[in-house]
This record gives structure tokens, sequence and C-alpha cells, in this order.
């Protein structure tokens, strides 16, 4: 193989290099911004709690328990995001489906890693 051959073999390898570089900081962005998008809270209790197949007031005694903390308004309105309605559905399973308690449900989330904590609530400005 020539040196010319050579050099322009190398050059197609560092191309490949860098659009493979290139396509998987892509996927890394478009990742995060749909992590993002499921962090985003955009429902009202009434919508949160008809998606979730739960009565506003359990939203409401789940927030007071500290189950699941929706992030607040400044003028105090809980929003959920879409892990919220997640762990909502995970709560609803357990509770419906398999007869566990709330003490239980909180206990079971904690060990998973799903309950909300009062260190990471926010609140925003809407």
């Amino acid at each position: 193989m020539s040196a010319g051959e050579q050099e322009k073999t190398l050059q197609e390898k560092t191309l490949q290099e860098k659009m493979l570089q290139e396509k998987m900081l892509q996927e890394q962005a478009l990742r995060e911004r749909l992590r993002d998008a499921s962090e985003e809270p955009v429902y009202v209790i009434s919508i949160a709690a008809r998606l979730a197949g739960l009565p506003s007031w359990t939203l409401r005694v789940l927030d007071k328990e500290g189950i699941v903390r929706p992030r607040r308004t400044a003028k105090d309105r809980r929003l959920y995001s879409d892990r919220d309605l997640a762990l909502l559905a995970r709560i609803r399973y357990l509770s419906e489906e398999r007869g566990v308690n709330m003490n239980g449900v909180r206990l079971i989330l904690e060990m998973e890693g799903l309950a909300s904590s009062e260190e990471t609530e926010s609140d925003i400005d809407i």
C-alpha cells in the first residue's frame, strides 16, 4: 500500500469516527430532551387524576403524605409531570391490584427509589 493510499484510508477512518461521535452526541442530546420533557410539570390535578385513574382527593392525600410531590405554581396550584403520572400509575397498581395500603406503598417506593423527597421539591413561577 502506497503512502497516498494509507493517508486516504486514514482520512476516511477519521471522517467515520467524527461522524460516529456526532451521531452519538445527537442521540445523547435527544435522550436529555426527552428526559427533561418527562419531568416538565404540565398537568393540573384534575387532568392528572383522570389520566392516572385516581380521584383528585387521592392525589391531594399523596401530596400531603409526601409520596408524590407535584411542583407548585406561584399561586400554589399543583402541576404534575409525566414522571409523576408514571409514579401514580405504580401507586394505583400497588393499592388496587395488590391491596397494599399507603404506608406499604410508601415503603415499596422508597425501596425502589421512586418516592418523592422534600429535598428535590422545587417551585416554579407561572
